[in-house]
């Protein structure tokens, strides 16, 4: 009878794929791949050191950017005061009395002379419109001079007298049966130079209003 030794057989269980390549994998492969991923993250950061300062380059403002910036912000400026000085002009302007030049004329044309009948119908119209109901206040009776002296002046204005310049004047106080007396001198031509003069009271107040008319030759 021929007895043998026993052998005993080893056989590798069926391992899942991925089982099998990880330990099949040589330790040169593994050193090539950790070798090429070193590589890639070094030039990955090369890469964004070379970047940086391009994107720094271009965000930042130019020399020639911040000339042309500073020119239109003085364009601008001066535009801004131009428009500003023409408007400060044009309202003083407006203000002001326009200077005529001299005709050598030393009365006024006859037609147009100041006439004393068409300013006192002015004058006592504005008189008795304004203060019809009126009650004595000196702060009341203050305003309401200075707005009766600015009617009168702009309707005297319009009638147009030839080269004259009118002068207002109105007072207005307390009805209480006295005696008053308002009186002016000036140093004028009687020729042409004039004025025409109104009174007007009630139970409460009294008013009197001349309006000067002087030959601007």
């Amino acid at each position: 009878m021929d007895i043998r030794p026993a052998t005993r057989s080893s056989s590798t269980p069926n391992l899942p794929p991925k089982m099998v390549d990880k330990s099949k994998t040589s330790p040169l492969l593994k050193s090539n791949s950790s070798y090429l991923l070193k590589r890639q993250m070094s030039t990955l950061s090369e890469t964004k050191q070379n970047e940086t300062p391009v994107l720094s380059e271009r965000s930042g403002p130019s020399f020639v950017g911040l000339l042309a910036s500073k020119r239109l912000a003085k364009r601008l400026t001066s535009r801004i005061m131009a428009g500003r000085t023409r408007s400060l002009l044009n309202s003083r302007m407006s203000g002001l009395s326009i200077q005529r030049e001299p005709t050598y004329r030393m009365e006024p044309k006859e037609a147009l002379k100041f006439n004393v009948a068409q300013v006192e119908t002015i004058v006592n119209k504005v008189l008795s419109d304004r203060l019809g109901d009126i009650k004595y206040s000196p702060l009341v009776c203050s305003n309401i001079s200075r707005l009766i002296t600015e009617e009168i002046k702009d309707r005297v204005k319009m009638l147009k007298f030839d080269r004259y310049k009118i002068i207002v004047i109105v007072f207005i106080g307390e009805n209480k049966d006295q005696g008053i007396q308002i009186s002016s001198r000036c140093a004028w031509d009687d020729k042409v130079d004039t004025f025409a003069n109104c009174t007007y009271q009630n139970s409460a107040i009294y008013a009197t209003a001349t309006v000067y008319g002087v030959y601007n030759e």
